[in-house]
């Protein structure tokens, strides 16, 4: 999952689609298909090009081979539901078979996979790339039209893009209940080999996912499982590949000031996974090469907790020297507060002022004050809002709980419970006031609660 994406303009423009009655449509792409959610405003051609060069990219970067797409890849098969089912159940001679591909299971068919056609009697045939000499599963890439509506559908506001399918991940996170068209867009992206952002995301975002895709597929094809590996590790490879494909080398200062202030590689903060495992990254390939690190990620007998243990004082030697800037110590201070998630959370109600605030810190060029100024911005209780908003901020109460099980800090889990209990408390009541300064004691105490003031100092 990247972990920030800070944009208010979207991509403009209209998509050609193949599927019409549904509340997504399909376009088809030479790895997959892309899947436009809710009909975002996006220029097709120039996303089907960026994310084209991103995988080219992305796997180039590492020396990985590029997934070859299927000659008919433009042109998927249409076929009755009832056909597909015929020949799965009839006819076993088209079926994988054997069960030695690590990507496919014997049972599916082998020219193609099923995906939501026209209606319900009918299914889209998209055939399989290849990859290192294997059919792999298509990769489906979901825009959806706002950060909004994505993080809304999978009761989720922590983060702005992911891989890895939503199979068990949404069910597990709310009592909430689906609506029919829901449900057809969550089992879209069941499947492990699945994207889903905004149309306001950047290539960046789009790298760092397809970066996850790539070290899966090569973790797979060789027994391990991606997302037993740390975070910090499976993060920081992203984040460093699609940092350096982007040429943003912010990682180094906000590692180096972890690193410098003392921290520790085996209990980084959940907000500097990503900055800190890319630095990580960085210095196992100077080390060991791309190929080195690449074999260390495939190979099981790896013993990570030890590793990143180990490592610590090889890091923090070689980030010693690092100097910073003013921007920079208050981008690290930002990042360590989690002011991007502090932001996506309040976005129905956001000032204008404290979304620049944010950007001018974000981009390098903000001060320590910069953080002063964007609290003191957002503790102003805003007039009392729409049921619209109030829906919208009652449904990011459960993002809380996500981050606090995230977090190594045991005593966080009791300051969430009772946030949750007073929110829930003012939310039924309709007392906004109350609501609102609970929410934002919430985020400097449950979300920004690594930074230099709690809310408790504050008061």
């Amino acid at each position: 999952m990247r972990k920030f994406a800070l944009a208010l303009t979207l991509f403009v423009a209209l998509f050609s689609v193949i599927c019409l009655a549904k509340p997504f449509t399909l376009v088809p792409w030479p790895y997959g298909v892309i899947a436009l959610v809710q009909t975002p405003s996006i220029d097709q051609q120039q996303f089907v090009d960026d994310a084209t060069r991103a995988v080219k990219d992305v796997f180039s970067f590492w020396d990985l081979p590029v997934p070859a797409p299927d000659t008919n890849w433009a042109t998927p098969t249409q076929t009755s539901s009832q056909a597909w089912w015929n020949m799965a159940m009839q006819h076993p001679e088209m079926l994988i078979g054997g069960g030695e591909n690590p990507f496919l299971s014997p049972m599916q068919l082998a020219f193609g996979t099923a995906y939501p056609g026209d209606d319900p009697e009918h299914e889209l045939i998209v055939p399989y790339p290849v990859w290192s000499g294997w059919k792999i599963m298509p990769l489906t890439l979901g825009v959806f039209p706002s950060g909004e509506s994505m993080n809304n559908l999978v009761v989720d506001y922590t983060f702005s893009a992911s891989f890895g399918g939503l199979a068990g991940y949404t069910m597990l996170r709310s009592e909430r209940s689906w609506t029919e068209d829901e449900q057809e867009i969550l089992h879209l992206f069941w499947d492990r080999s699945s994207i889903i952002m905004s149309a306001e995301g950047d290539k960046s975002s789009l790298s760092h996912e397809i970066s996850h895709w790539a070290a899966w597929l090569w973790c797979q094809e060789h027994g391990v499982q991606l997302f037993s590996l740390p975070r910090l590790i499976t993060e920081g490879f992203a984040d460093y590949t699609a940092d350096s494909l982007t040429h943003d080398d912010s990682w180094r200062t906000i590692g180096a000031a972890w690193a410098q202030q003392g921290g520790n590689l085996a209990d980084v903060p959940r907000q500097l996974l990503y900055e800190v495992g890319a630095s990580v990254i960085s210095l196992l390939v100077q080390e060991k090469g791309k190929k080195g690190l690449l074999e260390m990620l495939a190979d099981p007998t790896v013993d990570w907790s030890k590793e990143i243990s180990s490592l610590t004082p090889a890091w923090r030697r070689w980030l010693a020297a690092v100097s910073f800037s003013t921007g920079d110590l208050a981008r690290y201070e930002a990042v360590l507060e989690d002011l991007a998630l502090c932001n996506r959370l309040l976005a129905p109600v956001l000032p204008q002022e404290a979304y620049e605030v944010l950007k001018r810190l974000y981009d390098g060029r903000g001060t320590i004050q910069d953080i002063d100024h964007f609290w003191d911005l957002v503790s102003q209780v805003p007039p009392e809002p729409s049921e619209e908003i109030w829906q919208a901020m009652i449904a990011r109460i459960p993002s809380f709980l996500i981050v606090q099980a995230q977090d190594s800090d045991p005593d966080i889990r009791m300051v969430r419970a009772r946030l949750e209990i007073k929110l829930d408390k003012y939310s039924s009541n309709h007392d906004w006031k109350d609501f609102y300064e609970t929410f934002i004691e919430g985020l400097r105490d449950v979300v920004a609660h690594y930074g230099i003031q709690k809310a408790t100092d504050a008061n």
